[in-house]
């Protein structure tokens, strides 16, 4: 694993725990469906740090197997959990961000 790249898989920085949970944890051809991004407000969006989602998203892309084995446990959780994988979808009427079913 390169050096450069590391800091996605720090549970301490959350980076692709919280894409996972920004993404409701929906996966779209063995991706997080990115398109989750684009249902937040300016103001979700900036305190999610969308910006930065989009980063450790395109590192998902490159096919890294740490980064796929973390969000497959994530998605074992949830359904162990008995949260089903297709979440209920951001409510452009409901500006509480509370629904996304974070794992942490």
């Amino acid at each position: 694993m390169e050096k450069d790249t590391e800091h996605f898989h720090d549970s301490e920085s959350g980076d692709i725990y919280d894409l996972f949970n920004a993404c409701n944890g929906i996966v779209h051809e063995g991706l997080l469906d990115v398109e989750q991004l684009n249902q937040y407000t300016p103001e979700e969006a900036e305190a999610l740090r969308v910006r930065r989602l989009r980063e450790i998203w395109k590192h998902t892309r490159t096919g890294c197997l740490h980064c796929r084995d973390i969000i497959e446990a994530l998605r074992d959780v949830r359904r162990a959990g008995g949260i089903a994988d297709d979440v209920r979808s951001h409510d452009d009427a409901d500006p509480d961000i509370s629904h996304i079913n974070s794992i942490s």
